[in-house]
């Protein structure tokens, strides 16, 4: 079975690792945790990788724990994965508001 990943390298130290419908994988230095998924019908994958890293650099831009940033990663990908096409259609920084991540 082949499983879509994405493997996101930010500095010498740090590494995200997101397959498919798992939680996303995020290390950096000694600290290692895991960001939940939302689960959605998958429609079309395309921009979905590009969507976890923006989600997840967002976060880290913002200075947002490792975690929150990767659940912000997660975030972005299951909006755009849930309809045809690469780009968001629903505003990303509102369902952040409404997770409260930011």
């Amino acid at each position: 079975m082949f499983w879509p990943h994405f493997l996101i390298t930010y500095s010498s130290a740090s590494r995200a690792v997101k397959i498919s419908l798992y939680p996303a994988i995020l290390i950096r230095g000694d600290e290692r945790v895991g960001a939940a998924v939302h689960k959605v019908v998958p429609v079309d994958a395309t921009g979905a990788g590009d969507q976890f890293a923006a989600g997840l650099i967002h976060g880290l831009a913002l200075g947002a724990p490792l975690e929150v940033a990767g659940r912000m990663g997660c975030i972005a990908a299951a909006e755009v994965i849930s309809h045809v096409g690469p780009r968001p259609e629903r505003d990303i920084r509102a369902q952040f508001r409404a997770e409260g991540l930011i």
